[in-house]
């Protein structure tokens, strides 16, 4: 089964990942939030949700998430 990720460090994060629990059951995926490295494991897609650009990248970076998108 697919996997689809939603980015869980800044902003709107409960709104995206709402929309795609409500969306899975129609679509037969599973939606997880990504918080570490090892939540990437097997993700087939991942969202990044609201928020400047610069400020996601400086936290991907504080968070070593930055090499595994």
């Amino acid at each position: 089964m697919l996997k689809i990720g939603v980015l869980d460090i800044q902003g709107s994060v409960e709104e995206h990942f709402l929309v795609l629990e409500n969306l899975s059951k129609k679509y037969n995926f599973v939606p997880v939030l990504v918080k570490t490295v090892d939540d990437f494991n097997n993700l087939n897609g991942l969202i990044l949700p609201g928020g400047e650009s610069t400020t996601i990248g400086k936290l991907l970076k504080l968070y070593k998430l930055d090499k595994e998108i």
